[in-house]
Parts: C-alpha cells; structure tokens; sequence
C-alpha cells in the first residue's frame, strides 16, 4: 500500500514530473537512493505512471464524453475494445453504459470513431457523443498532499521545481492551448511517443534515439510544452490512493447560471474534473469518493446546494478500464489490457 513517504514522493511530482530523484530526497530529507528505490516500487506496484499527452483543443480538435449503451452482456468487451485505443481515456462501465472520453489527433479521426466505428460494432446498442465546451477550474489537482509536508519542505518544493513539468490544472492547460501556434512535425510525434512510455526519460536518452544532442532534445521538450500543445502528466493508481468509489454525475444546469454552477462544482475538493457539454444534460463531473455516504453527502451538500442545478443523473463506475493512459485491473495499473 502507499504510505505518506510514497505521497509526498507523487506530491513533488506534481510540482515538477521530471525532478530529479536528488532534489525530491533534498526536499523530503531522505537520500536520492530511497526516492529512486520508492519510486520504482511505485511503478512496479501499478501504484503510478508518469506519461505526456497532446492536448487536442490545441490542434483545434474538441473533445468528447461517449456514452454507449452495449448490448446485454457486452459491457466488458466493448469497454476493452475501446480501451485499447490510443485517443480513448477514461473508459468506465457503469450498470448500463459504458463511458468514454475521446481526445482525438484530428477532425478525422473524431468524425471516423463518433460517426462509423462506434455505430456499427455488433456491441453497441446506442451511443450519444457529448462535445466538451468548456472545462472548469478545480480547487486543486488531485492528488494533492500539502499537508504532510512542513512550510519550508514546500518553499524547498517550489524554488526547485520547473513549473512548466508541473501536473498543471484544465484552466492554465486551456490558457496554453487558445495561444498555440506550434505545429508538431515527425520529429515531435517521435518525442511525443518516447514520453508517453515514461515522461522522466532522461534527456540523453532522448537525444540518442533522436540523433540529437541532450541539450536540443530539453529545448524542444520545453518548445512543445510551452506551446500548449503537449502536456505531461502521471496516472495514479485511485483505488491505492483509497478511493473507494467513483461516480459520474450529469446535471441540467440553466444556461444563465452554468458559468456559476460549473465553477461552484469544480471548488467541491471530491471533483477531479467538471465540464459543460452539450446535450440533454450540460454539466458532467466526475466525483471520487470513501463511500456511499461520502457520496450522498456529496449529491445533497455539493451539487444540491449548487444554483441552478435543476435535475442530477448519478451514475456509479462499477469497473474502471481504463485511466488517463494505463489500464486498471484489480487497483493495478498496467499498459496491457485485461478483458
């Protein structure tokens, strides 16, 4: 299980993913062999991932969450399917759909998954593609263990970290990406590539498999970073985190009231991710939670007390396939798929 020493190591991950193993030990006062030894366990254990993403809003390309009624009895192999998807995140099966969110790489790719692929699989019985258009502030990224650490562990966290490798929220990741004027070419696709297989790949590494020297390959990790068009980030295993219970909550909101209702909703610190979207509902969040109390608590004092909220649709993840990038099977986090 983590314990708060292995906390405080993915604390200072999401201050900088690529700190060094020296500085996260000066930072903790533990030894650079220990942070490195924990860290791989970490890995090892399917506990963590540290990964890169492209950022589809900064190609101009909108995301989506899929909602999929399968067949009876085809929940599981549909979400696998899906799943094993390089532009599909997220996909969990509830008591009677399967939920996706789509990222694609091109305008393509969206209109062939939404509009074909997904439609005539003998698994699907219906689907509705509901259009991101707006992603909320949180109040604060999770996970987040600042408070297992002393005032002067966290000014050490922040003077050594290179905030841009921070797990940065949606709001500052929207900013980057409305900016972006980079365009990727075959090189970065190949950098891209290298990072989502471990985004603390040292850069003398990169730059081998690159022909590059390391010193050009951290110019151009920094390039497409600050652009927007590439974000790094890290899956953290939930149910080892103690995460007991996932939910998707969808909310009608009036369209006078849902700026207020969407940034209400992302200050309840159980909101990983909230959104407007469109379709018969125009709120969905995601909720993690101890147990059905904690999420009643949840429903009645979070999303209750919200203005505007007219009408809430909870529905309980009873599997969780896949994550941001990792497969999940049993609280475990693995790159191969288990059906």
């Amino acid at each position: 299980m983590i314990d708060d020493t292995d906390r405080m190591i993915i604390h200072a991950l999401s201050a900088d993913i690529r700190m060094s193993f020296a500085k996260i030990g000066a930072v903790l006062g533990i030894a650079e062999q220990t942070v490195a030894r924990r860290y791989q366990a970490l890995v090892r254990g399917g506990a963590l991932q540290c990964t890169a993403f492209i950022d589809s809003l900064a190609l101009g390309i909108s995301q989506g969450v899929l909602r999929i009624t399968p067949q009876p009895g085809a929940g599981g192999t549909l979400a696998t399917a899906l799943a094993r998807h390089p532009d599909m995140s997220w996909v969990n099966i509830t008591s009677s759909e399967v939920l996706a969110v789509h990222r694609p790489r091109s305008v393509g790719d969206r209109d062939e998954m939404v509009g074909d692929r997904i439609p005539k699989t003998s698994l699907v019985q219906s689907i509705s593609s509901h259009t991101v258009v707006r992603r909320y502030p949180l109040v604060g990224n999770l996970p987040n263990f600042a408070e297992l650490f002393t005032t002067t562990q966290l000014e050490h966290l922040r003077s050594v970290a290179e905030e841009r490798f921070s797990v940065i929220t949606e709001r500052e990741r929207d900013e980057r990406s409305w900016r972006s004027t980079l365009q990727m070419g075959p090189v970065d696709h190949k950098i891209l590539a290298m990072l989502e297989a471990d985004a603390r790949m040292p850069y003398a590494t990169l730059a081998e498999n690159l022909g590059w020297t390391p010193a050009r390959a951290a110019q151009r990790i920094r390039e497409l970073v600050d652009s927007g068009v590439m974000y790094l980030d890290f899956d953290v295993s939930l149910p080892q985190l103690g995460v007991a219970l996932a939910a998707v909550v969808w909310g009608k909101v009036s369209v006078r009231q849902l700026e207020s209702a969407g940034m209400a909703v992302g200050m309840l610190p159980e909101v990983p991710f909230v959104c407007a979207t469109t379709g018969a509902t125009n709120l969905m969040a995601s909720v993690l939670c101890r147990d059905t109390r904690h999420l009643y608590d949840v429903m009645t004092q979070g999303f209750g007390a919200t203005a505007g909220i007219d009408d809430l649709e909870v529905t309980p993840v009873v599997r969780q396939v896949k994550q941001a990038r990792m497969f999940v099977n049993a609280g475990r986090m693995s790159r191969v798929a288990v059906s």
